[in-house]
This record gives C-alpha cells, sequence and structure tokens, in this order.
C-alpha cells in the first residue's frame, strides 16, 4: 500500500509525522468514537497532504475506506487526487465490489466535481486483470464503452498485459481502428511478452517487427523478452545474433546482465558450454 501515488510528496516533516501517527492509530484499531476522538486530536484541521499520505501508509483497504469516509464527515473536500488514490487502494486490496461501486458512485459523492474518465477506469481494468480477472476487465471496459468514456493506450495496455493470446489481435484491431490509439513501446513489449510467453515467438516477432509503423523504438525489454522466448524455443543462434544486432540499433541499447544470462542459459539448454563462456565474457 505504501507505493501507491508517491508523486506528491510531503511539504513538511511535521505533517509526515502526523500521517504516520493517524495511520499507526488505525492499523492498530477498529475505527471507533474513541479513535475517531484521538485522530481528530492529532490533527485537528485535516490537510491534503496528511490525508493522502494516511491512506497510503494503511495496510488494510477496508479501513483505508472507513478513514476516507470518516474525514469526508469530518469536512475534509475530497478531489480527483484522492478519489482516485481511494479506488487504487480498494483495487490492490483485491475490495472489488466496493471499488465497482465507489466508481460508479464518484460524481454523485464528488457533487458532480469528478468526472469518470479513462484514468478511473484504467485503474480497476489494471486491478482486475492482475487478479487475473479477465471476464472482470472485459465487462468493465465494454461499460466504459457505453458510458461515453473514450480508452486511452493506457486501458488498452492494461487490457493487452493480461496476456490473454486468442483474444490479444482483437483488442488490438479495436485499439488502431475503432479508436485510433496509437500503440507506444509498452504496447509492444507486453504485446512480445504475452507471445513469448506462450511459446509463440513468431507472433511475438511479428509485433517487434510492426513497432517501426507507429515510430515506437525498441528497448532492451523488447530485446530481453525476445531473447528469452528464442532460448526457449531453441533458436539460439536467432537469439544470438539478434543480441549482437541490439547496438546497431541505437547507440543507447547494449546488452545488459539480464541479456547475457539469457544467452547463457539458451546455450546452457543446449550442452554448448564454450559458447555460454563466451556470452558471459561478451559483458
Amino acid at each position: 500500500m505504501t507505493e501507491i501515488g508517491k508523486d506528491d510528496k510531503p511539504k513538511s516533516s511535521t505533517k509526515s509525522k502526523t500521517a504516520k501517527a493517524m495511520a499507526r492509530l488505525i492499523n492498530s484499531k477498529p475505527l471507533s468514537n474513541e479513535l475517531a476522538s484521538s485522530l481528530s486530536s492529532l490533527s485537528p484541521a485535516l490537510s491534503k497532504t496528511t490525508v493522502l499520505q494516511t491512506l497510503r501508509l494503511l495496510t488494510n483497504s477496508s479501513k483505508a475506506f472507513q478513514f476516507f469516509k470518516w474525514v469526508h464527515d469530518m469536512g475534509f473536500p475530497h478531489n480527483d487526487q484522492s478519489y482516485f488514490l481511494m479506488l487504487v487502494i480498494l483495487g490492490c486490496g483485491k475490495n472489488f465490489n466496493v471499488a465497482r461501486n465507489f466508481l460508479f458512485s464518484l460524481e454523485l459523492r464528488s457533487n458532480g466535481s469528478v468526472k469518470l474518465n479513462d484514468r478511473l477506469f484504467n485503474s480497476s481494468i489494471r486491478s482486475y486483470g492482475q487478479a487475473g480477472l479477465f471476464e472482470e476487465s472485459m465487462q468493465l471496459f465494454q461499460t466504459m464503452k457505453t458510458m461515453a468514456v473514450s480508452p486511452s493506450v493506457i486501458t488498452f495496455n492494461s487490457l493487452l498485459s493480461i496476456g490473454r493470446t486468442n483474444i490479444t489481435n482483437d483488442i488490438y484491431d479495436e485499439m488502431l481502428r475503432t479508436y485510433g490509439v496509437a500503440p507506444d513501446t509498452c504496447t509492444y513489449n507486453i504485446l512480445i511478452r504475452g507471445f513469448c510467453k506462450n511459446s509463440m515467438v513468431d507472433g511475438g516477432f511479428r509485433f517487434f517487427n510492426e513497432m517501426s509503423r507507429f515510430n515506437c523504438d525498441a528497448d532492451i525489454i523488447t530485446y530481453n523478452t525476445l531473447l528469452d522466448g528464442l532460448c526457449k524455443a531453441g533458436k539460439v543462434k536467432i537469439a544470438h545474433d539478434l543480441a549482437k544486432g541490439m547496438s546497431k540499433k541505437s547507440k543507447n541499447l547494449n546488452p545488459n546482465v539480464v541479456t547475457c544470462t539469457t544467452l547463457i542459459g539458451g546455450h546452457c539448454m543446449q550442452q554448448k558450454l564454450d559458447e555460454a563462456l563466451s556470452s558471459a565474457q561478451a559483458k
């Protein structure tokens, strides 16, 4: 929970201490009138920074939601940042029913100050996907479209990252043809990883070759993913040649430890120890 929303930095050490103290109390006790009184004494005037920091420090999504509602009752004016953070926390805590209801009640909760947008939907779609709930992700995607919320590249990346190669092409085609959303390097890395993971390295190369069409530059993740897929498919020679060609693509693109380790593993699988040693020394 502490990794969420690191872009909101504390503005003072005092506020940071207040947030830590509040979170410590909430994490250790059920939210009650007595605890609410203690929280009020710690911070009579709740600031945006204190509320956001406290939410990030809470270890239980249900308690975080209770705190979220309590500060609202205390007069704290939630905004798009705190609403989004609460939605992320509920998703990370696998509190999916609450998260879904919360998402669709946002406009009412905020008195219209927060409008449903792709960023809010993306959070829930990604949470479902990370939990392996593909059908729920797709249902939410369909609902998003019926509500006339246009999906972004992040929306499609979230759907593609679930790794269902049987409908990957349909999602990719909808991205390009229906919505005209341009893929980015992350899109192709996700697609390539999905195909290579499912022993379909040729499919991975199809997307690799398509990257230039959208001016997307392959990065070290792209190459290492393909190398891993090639080595696992027994195509170590092709992997070795691909790695050698990396530097020719860009002066900033060079093999790293993962590259070398992958090639060493590939050569070892074929019991080619001399080649494995050569790959180890190349770095």
